[in-house]
């Protein structure tokens, strides 16, 4: 157990993300479990891509993002490069032209989510509520490397020469 964590009692718990999205108790003790995985098995210069709305994964696991509408820079060409990323890595162009925020991760699919990675440098994408994502079999790509009832990370394969 990691020093800043500690039991909690189904009563207390009700949050609450920014999206007015609630985590139930399970959720939570999945999302813990699944960044004690990180920590104990990835490398501390890893880069993740993570759920949009994740609030601790660098608090509990000291490794870096992609992007996260936490981490908003303090310059003008910061946010617009922050601001990029968001855009990026999580909406989806409709067919009218249109944007839409994604509702989870694993919506972009294999394809898109490895060339996230290799455009960013991200070695794992740890997705929610989305397992699994459909594979060509024909395609040697992602590899599932944790799961649970909520979570899954993949690692993301290293950009094909």
């Amino acid at each position: 157990m990691l020093m800043h964590e500690r039991k909690i009692a189904r009563s207390e718990l009700k949050i609450t993300r920014t999206t007015s999205v609630e985590m139930s108790h399970d959720q939570l003790l999945d999302w813990i479990d699944a960044c004690r995985w990180v920590t104990e098995n990835t490398e501390a210069g890893d880069l993740f891509l993570t759920p949009r709305m994740n609030q601790t994964f660098k608090w509990r696991t000291g490794r870096a993002e992609v992007v996260t509408h936490k981490d908003i820079p303090q310059d003008a060409q910061g946010i617009v490069d922050w601001w990029d990323r968001i855009d990026d890595v999580y909406r989806f162009e409709l067919p009218d032209g249109g944007r839409r925020w994604l509702p989870n991760l694993g919506a972009q699919g294999q394809q898109k989510i490895e060339e996230l990675g290799w455009k960013y440098g991200a070695k794992y994408a740890l997705v929610e509520g989305y397992r699994p994502i459909r594979f060509s079999v024909q395609r040697i790509g992602m590899a599932e490397a944790y799961s649970n009832r909520s979570f899954t990370i993949y690692k993301l394969p290293a950009k094909p020469e």
